[in-house]
């Protein structure tokens, strides 16, 4: 009997370490996708879908592993991306659109909080 029990418990642990491994790999895809399509917007429906996910079953996954919900996640990926294109682009402008931002009072606000400075910082350490 015991040796059942230890049987039962050990292909319930293998199960859980599958799916976890899984939910990683399928999470990276999502990840991914949000880099690719930063300029876009993001519903949650949409992206749970990606790797065949349910709301309900993406949201706890995605959370545990990249330890931010994916709105957040998506906003500071546009954080970045505005923040490399400031440190070698001309303008604001150029940042706001390509990182999808709706327009330069967020971007500043968002950056601000993120970093602790403007855009208009960054064009002028270029020059």
């Amino acid at each position: 009997m015991l040796q059942t029990v230890g049987q039962v418990f050990e292909t319930l642990s293998d199960a859980r370490t599958e799916e976890r491994v899984v939910g990683e790999r399928e999470l990276v895809e999502v990840r991914a996708y949000i880099q690719d399509n930063i300029q876009g917007t993001f519903d949650i429906l949409t992206l749970a879908d990606l790797p065949g996910f349910t709301k309900r079953q993406f949201m706890p996954r995605f959370r545990k592993k990249i330890h931010m919900a994916p709105y957040q996640y998506a906003m500071q990926a546009r954080v970045r991306r505005a923040r490399d294109i400031l440190q070698d682009a001309t303008s604001i402008a150029d940042a706001l659109f390509e990182a999808g931002f709706s327009d330069q009072s967020h971007l500043t606000r968002d950056i601000r909080a993120t970093y602790g400075l403007t855009p208009a910082w960054y064009i002028r350490q270029k020059t």
